[in-house]
C-alpha cells in the first residue's frame, strides 16, 4: 500500500469550480477526513483510481445541473498524485525526500505563478525611466511583499531566490537605463549605498529570499473536521 504525508498549509482558497481529482493508489480514505477534501467553494477529491473520480465527476456534474451550473472542462483534471496539479496557484505532488525512502507531498509554488509575478516585475521596471526610483521601489515592494505572504506556507525558498535575482537584475537595467552615463561605481555609492542592493533614502527593495517559508508545520489530526476519524 502506497502512503502519502502532507506537509505545508494551503493557502486560503477562492471561490470556484472542482479542480482536480487526484487518486492514490490503494487508499480509499485521507487522513480520516473520507473520499473528499473540502477547501471553501472548491473540491480536491482524492479516491484509489481513476475510475472512482470520475464517477465523482458525474455525480459532480448532476448536483450542479441542477443548480444551473456546470463543471469547466479547463478546471477538471484526474491526475495521479506522483504527477502533480496546479491549484490555486500552487503545484501540488508527491515526491521522494531526499536521501530517504519516503514519500511526502510537497506544495510548490507553480512555474505559471512565478512566471506571473517576474512578468509583473519586468512590466514595472519598464516603465517612465523619468520616475524617482523611491516609486519604483515602493510599487515592487508591494507587489513583491504580497506575492512572498501567498506562498510563505511551502516549499518556496528556491522561487524567492530566483525572484531576488530577477528583480535585482530588472530594478539595475532600469538605474542604468536611466543614467546611462553613470558608471557602475558611481550608481552603487548613488542608489545602493555603496553596497549592492538598490535603496535609497529610507526605500529599500524588498528581498523575497528573506522571507522564511514555513512549510514544516505538521499539523496531522489537528485540522479541523466534520467527519470522523477512521478506525
Amino acid at each position: 500500500m502506497e502512503t502519502a504525508t502532507v506537509r505545508g498549509e494551503a493557502p486560503s482558497p477562492k471561490p470556484g469550480v472542482l479542480a482536480a481529482g487526484v487518486y492514490v493508489p490503494g487508499r480509499s480514505q485521507i487522513a480520516g477526513a473520507g473520499p473528499v477534501i473540502k477547501l471553501s467553494s472548491n473540491e480536491t477529491p482524492l479516491g484509489p483510481s481513476p475510475r472512482a473520480l470520475e464517477a465523482y465527476r458525474e455525480e459532480a456534474a448532476d448536483v450542479l445541473s441542477a443548480m444551473g451550473l456546470r463543471l469547466s472542462p479547463e478546471k477538471t483534471a484526474i491526475t495521479h498524485i506522483d504527477e502533480g496539479l496546479d491549484f490555486l496557484g500552487w503545484h501540488i505532488q508527491r515526491r521522494r525526500k531526499r536521501g530517504t525512502s519516503k514519500h511526502y507531498v510537497y506544495t510548490y509554488p507553480a512555474r505559471k505563478s512565478v512566471t506571473s509575478v517576474t512578468a509583473k516585475v519586468k512590466t514595472l521596471c519598464r516603465q517612465n525611466i523619468n520616475l524617482p526610483l523611491e516609486v519604483l521601489l515602493h510599487q515592487l515592494n508591494s507587489l513583491l511583499r504580497g506575492w512572498t505572504t501567498y506562498f510563505r506556507p511551502g516549499v518556496s525558498s528556491a522561487a524567492f531566490s530566483y525572484l531576488r535575482a530577477f528583480t535585482w537584475r530588472q530594478v539595475v537595467g532600469w538605474l542604468r537605463r536611466k543614467h546611462p552615463r553613470m558608471n557602475w561605481k558611481e550608481l552603487r555609492r548613488r542608489f545602493c549605498g555603496g553596497g549592492w542592493w538598490p535603496a535609497i533614502s529610507d526605500v529599500v527593495l524588498f528581498n523575497p529570499s528573506a522571507v522564511a517559508p514555513t512549510r514544516y508545520r505538521y499539523r496531522g489530526n489537528k485540522i479541523p473536521t466534520p467527519w470522523p476519524s477512521a478506525a
